[in-house]
């Protein structure tokens, strides 16, 4: 049964915190490139051709009518694979004590998005402290690496109904998709100088849709500042879950055992 609980935990991580954010960043590139019009073909020299909207779903509809399981397939492929590759970045931010808005949008833009440290709530110290020395023993230093772990497989072992897979699912997902979002906005700066300049040089015939780019923009800067918020928010209530569930269960047991 621990082995199903274990797996089916996995599963949701895989599910959430990898395929999820990785479908939903090329989702929003596909806008991009989209919004870009026949900028891209300019940008890339030709290698990389105009896309529509029409065009796009007129080729998603073909390799279904070829074969949908290995359509469905290559596609689940492609999104988990930059699934990975975001959570890899997004996981390159410094620990900071204290995170201000400003701070978590800045390095959120500069694809390192800040992790507050410690993981939790302060007030909670003593009660981490408590349950790490039950967990650990007196004789290893108290360390949150080591108590993460501890805490998370004996939560595990006694079944015990948490909320702490919810929050790191969350915030794994939140996380990953500020990342997403600062190179959609990156892209779209691109766009937009470029399709200057390419009204400077005279290239009239090439430029991005611009109403499409500018909604992009704006609501990919938004999905920045949103979910870098929403992720140190998750990032918190996982640390402070994962302690207090320990600290609950150890109590009780300890008071079972004491009757």
């Amino acid at each position: 049964m621990d082995a199903l609980i274990g797996k089916l935990t996995n599963l949701g991580y895989e599910f959430f915190g990898i395929l999820l954010p990785g479908t939903l960043a090329v989702l929003m590139w596909s806008l991009l490139w989209s919004a870009a019009g026949d900028l891209v073909p300019l940008i890339t020299l030709g290698a990389v051709p105009e896309l529509t909207l029409s065009e796009a779903m007129d080729a998603i509809g073909q390799a279904i009518e070829w074969s949908a399981f290995l359509s469905v397939l290559l596609m689940t492929a492609v999104a988990y694979f930059v699934g990975h590759l975001l959570t890899w970045v997004a996981r390159g931010g410094k620990p900071h004590e204290q995170v201000r808005k400003r701070d978590h949008l800045a390095g959120t833009l500069l694809l390192r998005p800040p992790k507050r440290e410690p993981s939790y709530n302060l007030k909670l110290k003593p009660a981490w402290r408590w349950a790490g020395k039950r967990l650990l023993g007196e004789k290893l230093a108290l360390t949150w690496t080591l108590f993460y772990p501890a805490a998370k497989t004996y939560l595990l072992q006694r079944r015990i109904p948490s909320l702490v897979t919810t929050y790191q699912n969350k915030y794994t997902l939140h996380r990953s998709l500020a990342v997403a979002a600062a190179l959609t906005t990156w892209g779209t700066l691109l766009v937009i100088v470029s399709g200057l300049l390419a009204q400077v040089i005279g290239a009239q015939a090439a430029g991005p849709h611009w109403f499409a780019t500018g909604v992009l923009a704006v609501g990919s800067l938004g999905a920045v500042l949103g979910f870098s918020s929403s992720y140190l928010y998750n990032w918190t209530l996982w640390g402070d879950y994962l302690i207090t569930e320990t600290y609950v269960s150890l109590r009780v047991e300890e008071a079972h055992d004491e009757s």
